[in-house]
């Protein structure tokens, strides 16, 4: 009897305590080692940065062991990758000057924005990306506004989105997180299993991206004077044949002065036509809108 009770005991409490501990424990790891990862790359703001966005994947991964896998994917894939890129500095964004100069008289004598926009997005391809997109809020609809792609290539009917169409971000693809957080997202190399970290918005979008090899993105929101007006975004793929690839933080530094110079150019034209720039609440971009 004294064992039968014992035997109940242990297979009744105990042992579902202990793999409810073990549980919590792996969890536990797992943060414990992005921290550590974050706390290693570089700078402290670059590592507060990191260790926000893993962690904040982190809670969307099911299961306890699953964790545990991505935290030391990420360490022994991205952290030392980091390292290495912050230990070298920024580099100095390749566009020249006179490109830069030419985008800006573009934007400060134009109040036609269509056009303005289009003519900035051949600017930046191919010299600087082998894609960008820039999408404007029309009300709470957001609205592939201009696009360039290198070589002449255009996605097939029903995968990225044309000019003129609805665009709708998932909660966490680089872009909402653009415009949520007010700041430029920056992902160094898509196929650091990023994959999951930046849900793609469909299945065919997602797999487009990766026939042509996307590598690496910018995504700038675009706002001025309280409003959010868009994103704009640039990507590197294999559509070129270019030595570098992937974008760092000197690229990331250019892309987020353009974005300014662009929002200021359209909440000008946009007030010289005497209507208001639509303002969105960066809080509120949501699954529903993106």
């Amino acid at each position: 009897m004294t064992g039968g009770m014992l035997g109940f005991v242990v297979v009744v409490i105990v042992i579902p305590l202990l793999v409810n501990e073990a549980g919590d424990l792996t969890r536990s790891l797992a943060g414990y080692l992005l921290r550590w990862g974050a706390r290693r790359i570089g700078p402290a703001e670059q590592a507060a940065r990191y260790e926000e966005e893993w962690l904040a994947d982190l809670e969307r991964i099911p299961g306890s062991l699953t964790r545990l896998v991505y935290a030391c994917g990420v360490v022994v894939r991205s952290v030392p990758r980091l390292r290495m890129q912050f230990r070298q500095g920024p580099r100095r964004a390749r566009l020249p000057g006179r490109t830069l100069d030419a985008i800006g008289q573009q934007l400060a004598v134009s109040l036609e924005v269509d056009a303005t926009l289009q003519h900035v997005a051949d600017r930046l391809v191919p010299q600087f990306a082998d894609h960008c997109f820039i999408d404007l809020f029309q009300g709470d609809t957001l609205i592939r506004t201009a696009q360039r792609n290198a070589g002449g290539w255009t996605p097939p009917p029903g995968t990225w989105k044309q000019t003129g169409e609805q665009i709708r971000y998932p909660e966490g693809h680089f872009c909402q997180r653009a415009m949520a957080r007010l700041d430029t997202i920056l992902v160094t190399d898509l196929a650091e299993g990023t994959e999951g970290r930046y849900p793609a918005p469909s299945a065919q979008s997602l797999e487009v991206g990766k026939q042509v090899g996307l590598e690496s993105v910018l995504a700038a929101p675009l706002y001025a004077r309280g409003a959010l007006l868009g994103v704009l975004t640039v990507a590197r793929s294999n559509l070129t044949s270019r030595t570098e690839r992937n974008y760092a933080l000197g690229d990331r530094d250019l892309i987020s002065a353009i974005a300014d110079q662009v929002a200021i150019a359209i909440d000008n034209a946009i007030t010289a036509r005497g209507r208001a720039p639509h303002r969105a609440d960066p809080a509120a971009i949501a699954p529903a809108t993106s």
